[in-house]
């Protein structure tokens, strides 16, 4: 996968397979497979795609909470396997997860204060004055203000919106490199997403940092993203900057989520869009859920398409470089 400058952290050919039980025997659930991914500073790249593609697992993986089958995460050209203690906690301080529910990722029992000021104390940072300061810095940047008003208080105290900015305040009190956000959003109102999203796209312009946003909705990586991967039972199937896929998609099951998004404000469109649910993992069909399938389709090679982005759909074969 071509990726953007000053790449931070990396995957390479990451592959996260479960043995699951079924009657009397073992089926192999290949979640993520044989996935290349990059993250570069000062670049939000989106990760798109229907329940149950690999997404979040890929996200566990990059962020160090999982560990791969096979393939191995690099940060700033490192493996992840192969830190020293003390090299792994500098990389947990430098990647940083926000988790899609709020409300199970922090503790109920701990204030703002106390949930936004652990992953100082537990990189070391322990001076009163400063992890005060810090935490009122990180409150005031996602717009909890003044930040006096929301130390004390408690997660049932805080609206939907707020809890969830509380988890990035959590995530850029440490000033992190690289940002992993698993469905930031999903569980917000409309109202209040803006906001969300907006804090993200200041932090990477102001500190540089990288940014993988995952979510199901194309429309948001449209607005959010750089660049734009499409992810489809634990493959990628197409990469590139994030107008392009979205303008002129080529792989077809780009084409289906992005057909799928309703149009605000325009008249019915009547649309073929993709049927049925997302195949199983652990018996991933010869032909992919595709209006355009055929009996080669069942690799998803990427391919180099008109340079980027890049797609891996046989039909496109014809354009490969």
């Amino acid at each position: 996968m071509a990726a953007q400058d000053s790449t931070l952290l990396e995957a390479k050919s990451v592959k996260v397979y479960y043995s699951v039980r079924r009657g009397v025997s073992n089926i192999l659930l290949k979640a993520v497979d044989d996935v290349d991914f990059k993250v570069g500073g000062g670049y939000i790249i989106g990760v798109v795609g229907e329940s149950g593609c690999g997404k979040s697992t890929l996200a566990r993986v990059l962020s160090g909470i999982e560990e791969p089958t096979d393939g191995e995460v690099l940060f700033n050209g490192e493996s992840l396997r192969r830190m020293s203690r003390s090299k792994k906690k500098e990389f947990h301080r430098n990647v940083q997860m926000i988790f899609q529910d709020p409300y199970e990722a922090i503790n109920a029992r701990y204030t703002v204060f106390d949930t936004v000021a652990e992953g100082l104390r537990v990189q070391g940072v322990k001076e009163k004055g400063v992890v005060e300061e810090r935490v009122h810095r990180a409150l005031e940047y996602v717009r909890l203000s003044p930040p006096e008003s929301f130390t004390m208080r408690k997660p049932f105290e805080l609206s939907g919106g707020q809890l969830q900015r509380v988890a990035i305040a959590r995530a850029l009190v440490l000033e992190p490199k690289v940002v992993l956000a698993d469905e930031p959003v999903s569980m917000l109102d409309v109202s209040v997403r803006a906001e969300v999203l907006n804090t993200l796209i200041k932090a990477k312009s102001d500190r540089g940092m990288g940014v993988a946003f995952i979510t199901h909705d194309i429309a948001l990586a449209d607005y959010v993203s750089d660049y734009v991967a499409v992810m489809y039972l634990g493959k990628v199937v197409e990469y590139g900057r994030a107008d392009d896929v979205v303008s002129n998609p080529l792989h077809p099951y780009t084409q289906a989520i992005i057909d799928a998004v309703p149009l605000i404000g325009k008249k019915f469109v009547d649309r073929e869009l993709i049927k049925g649910e997302i195949s199983s993992a652990m018996n991933v069909p010869s032909q992919p859920r595709c209006l355009d399938a055929s009996l080669h389709c069942g690799s998803t090679r990427l391919l180099p398409v008109r340079r980027e982005p890049f797609s891996a759909c046989h039909g496109l074969r014809i354009f490969s470089v």
